[in-house]
């Protein structure tokens, strides 16, 4: 009830105080004209206006004899009136400011910048997970401001590029800030100023790390690479959300696990999320054929429009991309044309544009060819959409990107994420290398991440944490594939050992919590050359997920 009547005065409180001061002084006014013909008093319409606005003052309270009943209300309403508007003002801006004094006794906090749709929902989410979140906006009118005093987040007003701001929300102190302010150039501009507080406070939160949204994925991905060298480990990370759409597209539907073949995968679209769509399946299946968990290549179509750049997606022998431009209008055209000339059936299509009437003619083209087929159809919406009216279909898959990733606790995980379903996928082309179909099956963990249980995807969190403690501590980094850093494919042996007995270890915590670690020199053989063949193994599996181990110092 409190919010509601919250909401109702940030609406139109003042509207309704200046309602009602305009008929308090009119009723005043009629009034003491009234009593000044009472009396026999000839005021001027000058006195009458003037004497008028003192009754909101306790003025004019010793009128004396017969008092007209609409002076007699008037002054009385005219100072309560003026009180509640005083102390409604007083309250807003105690309220508005009280974001910033409630920020300041906050550790271990969520800043998030921007309040937009994706603002909204991530610091939304990191709430209802029990995480402290302040929020800073520049927008103070913004419906989402009284959603988020509703929800108990206190709120910073102001801009996101001012380091007075960034203060006050106490981003020295916090745990992660989230930039999501839809602006490549405000963006850098809240960069620099958390780099002026950072310099200021000489040191922030021993985890902190801030997370930029940038649209472009191809930006994403140059930006982390070029900020390799630049950077303290983990202080800064760029993202896109449509560009960690590919992993979860593919692993859902693209059928890799335990495949000794793949049908061709049709991707449309020039959105980001296209584009990482077809770089995550080649990725993945580039990685199955080099370390023998098969020995057939497989074919990947992407259609774009016209003037959508191919850049950045790789085509090689085991994963040919074919990229096709299509005018524009034909897009539709091109990819009926497309279908027909496969060879066979196309095991997946991913619809990914931008254009929702075009979208819906791409979708309604794919479900007419191929129904009756096993080919997986799969549309992707990156706001709410004429796309996602579909999600019912029985032949035609949604994947809204900000319901699957737009969330404090997948942003944050970030890089991490990504190391994680790199492990998993490692191992998952490690059993289909080495074990049979029967023996696969009685495998718990041999599940495509989207079905794994969260037991098992904590244990690849978990590993793929103490995989980049331990490489940073000797002077290592997991980067972007590529970044401007020397590459490394394989370790020293005295480092080989570090890191594999720190894997064994880890593994042997998990295993038996209760058991002192052995020593690595007591480590039987087998278990010992299994955690070396991992460490030896890891430079590949973060190289399918774009990753690569750099030396850094």
């Amino acid at each position: 009830m409190r919010h509601r009547l919250w909401a109702h005065w940030d609406r139109s409180g003042w509207i309704v105080m200046l309602l009602a001061v305009a008929a308090v002084y009119l009723l005043g006014l009629i009034g003491l004209t009234r009593y000044a013909d009472l009396v026999g008093e000839d005021w001027s319409l000058g006195t009458r206006l003037y004497l008028a606005l003192t009754l909101f003052f306790l003025e004019n309270g010793d009128a004396e004899g017969a008092v007209p009943w609409a002076l007699e209300v008037a002054r009385w309403l005219a100072p309560l009136v003026l009180a509640t508007a005083a102390v409604g003002t007083a309250l807003t801006l105690a309220r508005r400011r009280a974001g910033e004094w409630w920020s300041r006794w906050y550790r271990g906090h969520v800043v998030v910048v921007g309040l937009g749709e994706r603002g909204w929902r991530v610091a939304h989410s990191a709430r209802n997970r029990g995480r402290r979140v302040v929020v800073i906006d520049a927008d103070a009118e913004s419906p989402r401001l009284r959603d988020a005093r509703r929800a108990g987040i206190p709120v910073v007003l102001g801009s996101g590029a001012d380091p007075e701001r960034l203060r006050a929300a106490r981003v020295d102190r916090a745990e992660r800030m989230i930039v999501l302010v839809g602006d490549a150039a405000l963006g850098a501009a809240v960069a620099d100023a958390l780099a002026e507080v950072e310099a200021s406070v000489g040191a922030m939160h021993d985890d902190f790390c801030c997370f930029v949204e940038v649209g472009d994925g191809r930006a994403v991905h140059d930006l982390n690479a070029l900020l390799t060298a630049t950077r303290r480990p983990g202080s800064r990370e760029f993202f896109s959300l449509e560009g960690r759409a590919g992993p979860l597209v593919v692993d859902r539907w693209a059928g890799f696990m335990g495949a000794t073949h793949a049908d061709p995968v049709v991707v449309v679209g020039g959105t980001t999320a296209a584009r990482s769509v077809t770089a995550t399946a080649a990725r993945q299946w580039r990685a199955r054929v080099r370390d023998g968990s098969t020995a057939s290549g497989m074919s990947i179509l992407w259609i774009r429009p016209e003037g959508v750049p191919a850049g950045g997606v790789v085509s090689t022998a085991e994963a040919a991309v074919d990229s096709l431009e299509a005018p524009r209008g034909a897009l539709r055209t091109r990819f009926a044309d497309a279908l027909d000339g496969l060879v066979r059936p196309p095991g997946l299509v991913v619809i990914a544009h931008d254009d929702d009437a075009e979208a819906l003619e791409l979708l309604l083209a794919a479900d007419l060819r191929l129904r009756g087929g096993d080919t997986r159809v799969v549309a992707v919406t990156i706001t709410r959409s004429l796309v996602s009216l579909v999600r019912d279909h029985p032949r035609i898959e949604v994947f809204d990107v900000l319901d699957e990733l737009c969330s404090e606790e997948a942003i944050a995980r970030g890089q991490l994420d990504e190391m994680a379903r790199a492990l998993h996928l490692g191992y998952l082309r490690q059993l289909d290398r080495t074990r049979t179909l029967d023996e696969r099956r009685l495998k718990a963990a041999y599940r495509p991440w989207d079905r794994l249980s969260p037991e098992y995807r904590a244990d690849n969190y978990a590993a793929a944490r103490d995989a980049w403690v331990q490489l940073r501590l000797r002077g290592y980094d997991v980067v972007p594939l590529g970044a401007v850093a020397p590459v490394v494919e394989s370790f020293p042996p005295d480092e080989l050992e570090e890191l594999a007995a720190a894997e064994h270890a880890r593994w042997f915590a998990k295993e038996f919590p209760q058991a002192p670690p052995p020593e690595w020199a007591d480590v039987t053989p087998e278990n010992a050359a299994q955690s070396r063949d991992q460490i030896r193994r890891m430079p590949g599996v973060l190289a399918a997920a774009d990753l690569q181990i750099a030396r850094i110092s």
